[in-house]
């Protein structure tokens, strides 16, 4: 990866549905912050399991048997995230 890239956020185009847009702009409005905000956070958070989401994808045109191993790893990572947001909560 670029070093700059480690340093600084890059900006990404990301299309979503009508219903996402209200909702971001729904939670930029009630707490002041960019809509930008909520998703890139969420973005960062999830970096392992998108990792694990490409080593899977690359695994797959090699090797279905590894591919289905990273997968279950990966939807173990999911769970794992998922808990720690609820009880954060």
């Amino acid at each position: 990866m670029n070093g700059n890239l480690k340093k600084k956020k890059v900006r990404i185009s990301l299309s979503v549905s009508p219903r996402t847009y209200d909702a971001l702009m729904s939670l930029s409005e009630a707490s002041g912050e960019p809509m930008s905000k909520f998703p890139s956070m969420m973005l960062d958070t999830s970096v392992a399991q998108f990792e694990s989401m490409a080593k899977a994808f690359i695994a797959a045109k090699k090797s279905p048997d590894e591919a289905l191993a990273m997968v279950r790893e990966n939807l173990e990572l999911s769970m794992i995230n998922a808990a720690r947001v609820l009880n954060d909560d």
